[in-house]
């Protein structure tokens, strides 16, 4: 958080200030807010949850959305609703200066500040706006670090809910089979997710559990064993490699519609 922040006493009486004015009571205030918030920063660009300006301004979300929207009519400020970042466009002049000279110490701290920065939309603007001023040297290969790193952060969530929705499909054909009561939440789905991570197929998880439901349903000593905690827990493995040969396997009527689909293609 920054101890200050630089108010121009000519921001009422500018020209953007005329037009601010005329935008009403709640786009004054956020014009005001978005150069002093607490999250604010020199260069202008700055993350802030919408969440932020509703609880420090006692405003409802569309009046804080209409404020935007307006004040971003006059070219005040855009904001990035997918990031939650927001651009107060001449920020940086005025926090700043209107322009620095090559060797200013400062021009380094601009352009750390910006290669700090995710993928924004309004980059291009920003540096198309400072970059003669503040002698702006753009890191493209910051900046494809950074989509790279977003690009993996996004397969990384895609395959975490593709497991998932394996483990769900897994524990639902064992209920099915077993008819017994189990809660789908995080401790039941996860001994399944560790063997699907360890390379096991949800098929072999399928004809696993039809398997032993085979064997050990009414059993009066094994039934108590049919547990998703005992069957995908310590002697998985060795389930596994007990398992018959495909030939010996249930019958497929004993495995889920879209298994008995992928084996007959």
């Amino acid at each position: 958080m920054r101890e200050f922040a630089k108010i121009s006493p000519q921001f009422w009486i500018s020209e953007q200030g005329r037009q601010i004015k005329q935008l009403g009571v709640d786009a004054q205030l956020l014009a005001f807010y978005l150069q002093s918030s607490p999250n604010s920063t020199m260069i202008g660009i700055y993350y802030l949850p919408i969440a932020f300006i509703m609880h420090e301004l006692a405003m409802s979300y569309e009046r804080v959305e209409i404020a935007l929207h307006l004040l971003n009519t006059i070219d005040y400020c855009s904001y990035d609703a997918k990031s939650e970042y927001v651009w107060v466009h001449d920020m940086a002049f005025w926090q700043i200066e209107t322009s620095l000279k090559e060797n200013d110490h400062r021009v380094k701290g601009i352009i750390n500040a910006l290669e700090m920065l995710p993928g924004l939309p309004f980059l291009d603007a920003y540096y198309e706006k400072y970059t003669e001023a503040f002698h702006l040297e753009r890191d493209e290969g910051a900046q494809e670090g950074l989509a790279s790193k977003e690009k993996e952060n996004r397969e990384e969530i895609k395959k975490i809910e593709n497991e998932k929705d394996k483990a769900e499909r897994i524990l639902n054909f064992f209920i099915v089979k077993t008819g017994k009561n189990y809660r789908i939440n995080e401790d039941t789905l996860s001994p399944i997710i560790t063997r699907l991570r360890s390379g096991v197929s949800e098929r072999k998880c399928f004809q696993l559990i039809a398997n032993k439901t085979r064997r050990w349903k009414g059993h009066e000593v094994m039934d108590e064993h049919l547990k998703i905690e005992t069957l995908f827990g310590s002697k998985f493995e060795k389930y596994l490699a007990d398992l018959p040969k495909e030939s010996q396997l249930p019958e497929e009527s004993d495995l889920p519609e879209d298994e008995i689909e992928t084996t007959q293609v």
